[in-house]
């Protein structure tokens, strides 16, 4: 009896030692499978995650197919550009150097036919096409006197003056912020600007070297809130013209296609007139021709005292304002020299013989349109003469293109004025119409209804406002 319950006990410590060996077996085998499945987790993250190697890996092959494209299309237009000025024959086409990456296995059969197509394609999340430039297509309709509009001849092929280029800034939602007195001499009134979105841009023409596409806003841009006109006044509006109205214009920058926003300036709208200056006779003329033109009305400040002011004391100077107020470090000089100049913006016959330059850069400021477009240039300019001399920026307005207006007096007088801005964006020298955006169509025009019957706002004298900033001891 005794040996049968030892028999039971036995076996009943053996049920119950299996079993608990047992318990320990099946956590180890949990524990084995979440370890496992943790670690499978790390490893896919390491291989596909967002900087995984097999992530990183493809996106280091695109980065470098990518290159390879646009090492053959640079060549392929270096070796263009050079034919075009030696007039030798070019070493391969267009169609031999795509057929070339794709034998190589570089792109594949989709995108090879994409691009002999005249398409661009996405490689690493840019675009490339082997379009002809922007500024191949404005010097081809040159080339072959095409007057663009409805007349043009290849429309797909050729760039005009006042062509619509769909280019969008970079940040729709871009503010200059609040514009203080320092930056626009005028300090009785908040004044900022926000992108407008809906700003239409047409083509302006080659800027003075050709080897850029200038852009420019269809119409002037407007400030923030009701009064759409940027007001300018006093010494800072000629110390800081071209820095305040470049920083407005900026905010229209996209630099994916375009190295500069910026304001307009007068050296723009000789460029698209086709005139130029002749500083040492005092004169301006066609490009090519030397005939002065009449109208034209300058100082370039090189000779004798009826173009030269001699500050005396009591006196203001813009410079010596400057460091007196603000604490800046400006040169401040003892005589003036004039560097201005004017004249009507039908010098070179631009309703007559262009009308489209003239619809572009002066329908609508003239006095009989109450002013509405006038807008401001960033060159600032001097009038200097035996008496005194004057100082502002640059404006287009009652039927001239002027390099100054006069918003400061070494007398002491100020003055406050109100026109619009101008934004000019200087596109890349290889950039092409698909990268762009494409050519566009015309937009509204923002100005209807608007009127600046009194671009003249405001007006004082430093000596009665007791202003001591400025003034020759």
């Amino acid at each position: 009896m005794k040996k049968c319950t030892k028999r039971k006990k036995d076996i009943l410590e053996h049920v119950l030692k299996d079993n608990h060996n047992r318990g320990i077996t099946l956590i180890a085998l949990v524990i084995t499978v979440i370890v496992l499945l943790i670690l499978a987790a790390v490893t896919i993250a390491t291989l596909t995650g967002e900087n995984g190697i097999l992530t990183n890996a493809e996106r280091a092959r695109d980065e470098t197919k990518y290159a390879r494209v646009k090492e053959a299309k640079d060549l392929w237009q270096t070796e263009k550009e050079i034919s075009n000025q030696t007039e030798a024959e070019e070493r391969e086409s267009r169609e031999d150097v795509i057929n070339q990456l794709y034998q190589e296995g570089t792109i594949t059969e989709e995108e090879r036919d994409a691009l002999l197509a005249g398409e661009a394609i996405t490689i690493a999340n840019k675009t490339i096409s082997f379009e002809s430039t922007l500024v191949e297509m404005f010097k081809l309709a040159q080339e072959t006197a095409c007057s663009g509009g409805d007349s043009c001849t290849d429309p797909t092929n050729h760039l005009h003056i006042g062509d619509y280029i769909n280019y969008t800034p970079a940040d729709s939602s871009a503010k200059t912020g609040a514009l203080g007195q320092e930056e626009t001499g005028y300090a009785d009134a908040t004044q900022s600007y926000t992108v407008n979105s809906e700003t239409k841009w047409r083509v302006l023409g080659l800027n003075a070297t050709g080897n850029q596409i200038l852009l420019i806003s269809e119409y002037p841009i407007q400030k923030d809130g009701e009064d759409p006109y940027l007001i300018l006044a006093g010494p800072e509006s000629y110390i800081n013209c071209k820095s305040t109205l470049d920083k407005i214009c900026g905010i229209y920058a996209n630099t994916n296609v375009a190295t500069k926003a910026r304001s307009i300036t007068i050296e723009d709208i000789n460029n698209a007139l086709g005139v130029e200056v002749d500083e040492e006779n005092g004169t301006m003329h066609k490009v090519g021709n030397t005939t002065a033109l009449p109208g034209f009305y300058g100082y370039f400040g090189k000779f004798d005292e009826v173009n030269r002011y001699t500050y005396k004391t009591g006196n203001y100077s813009p410079e010596k304002y400057m460091n007196d107020k603000y604490v800046t470090n400006y040169t401040v000089k003892t005589t003036v020299e004039g560097n201005y100049y004017y004249y009507p913006y039908n010098i070179a016959g631009t309703s007559s013989e262009n009308p489209t330059l003239y619809n572009l850069l002066f329908e609508g400021t003239e006095e009989n349109s109450n002013w509405a477009r006038s807008y401001w240039l960033a060159s600032p300019g001097v009038y200097a003469n035996s008496s005194n001399a004057t100082f502002g920026p640059g404006n287009v307005d009652g039927g001239n293109v002027n390099s100054y207006n006069d918003l400061f007096y070494s007398h002491g007088n100020w003055y406050a004025y109100g026109y619009a801005v101008r934004p000019v964006v200087s596109l890349r020298s290889d950039v092409s119409l698909s990268e762009v955006g494409g050519k566009g169509t015309a937009g509204t025009d923002i100005w209807q209804g608007k009127e600046n019957t009194s671009p003249d706002i405001d007006s004082g004298n430093f000596n009665s406002e007791n202003e001591t900033a400025g003034k020759i001891q």
